[in-house]
């Protein structure tokens, strides 16, 4: 006898619009994972159903208790602070020239 166990949030198995909407994607890039065999999936009367530990090995959850919506938040963390590294890259670039300029008219 085969028994399915439910994960933390209850679902044993998602549909490509519950997967779609928790990843914050289209369906079409679910489908794609689908083609692509990135995701593995259980056809049930012609609907297709990613099991729960699919789902959890796709988001890395079998090593990282995090959920999408904390990576989500944690990946838009560090976009911003990528944006920010930048401009103060730039920022320190035309002091160092600045600086430069100043000490050859000086010398």
């Amino acid at each position: 006898m085969n028994i399915v166990t439910k994960r933390t949030d209850g679902k044993a198995y998602y549909t490509v619009a519950e997967l779609a909407r928790r990843w914050g994607v289209s369906k079409q890039v679910i489908y794609r994972k689908i083609d692509n065999r990135e995701l593995v999936t259980n056809d049930v009367l012609y609907c297709k159903r990613i099991p729960a530990w699919a789902v959890e090995k796709a988001e890395g959850q079998a090593n990282n208790p995090m959920s999408p919506f904390e990576r989500r938040n944690l990946e838009s963390v560090i976009r911003e602070q990528k944006m920010e590294i930048a401009k103060l890259r730039a920022t320190i670039s035309q002091i160092i020239g600045t600086a430069a300029e100043a000490i050859s008219k000086e010398a």
